[in-house]
């Protein structure tokens, strides 16, 4: 690794919690989606393989650090990085329409998740 700012990143997500708040969940998907924007594709590389995540995990928070739309709903949302990628992959309408009819909330699992839209 070469860079300072790669090196800040990496700090950054061995400070993250992956089994916190969605806030911290949320925060570390975050660190993921701006080392992206800034560092190198080798930098991000190096990244990535430093830091303490496989590389399917890594995918999936680079996924809902770059999706806009979760911040505004976060009150909605749980706490889990899988369910968060779940919620990530819905359309605009199904994630609205999700929040709205309480389908999305702090405790929902991905196979309640699952279940509603096998039935939507």
């Amino acid at each position: 690794m070469s860079s300072k700012t790669t090196t800040a990143f990496l700090k950054e997500l061995k400070n993250g919690d992956l089994k916190g708040t969605v806030d911290q969940v949320l925060a570390t998907c975050a660190v993921i989606a701006r080392a992206k924007d800034v560092l190198s594709e080798g930098d991000f590389r190096d990244l990535r393989d430093q830091s303490p995540y496989t590389e399917k995990v890594w995918s999936k928070l680079l996924q809902v650090g770059m999706d806009d739309r979760l911040e505004g709903v976060k009150e909605h949302l749980p706490p889990s990085y899988t369910t968060l990628h779940k919620i990530h992959c819905l359309t605009d309408e199904e994630l609205k329409k999700g929040v709205q009819d309480e389908h999305i909330h702090p405790k929902v699992s991905q196979g309640s998740l699952d279940r509603w839209l096998k039935f939507e």
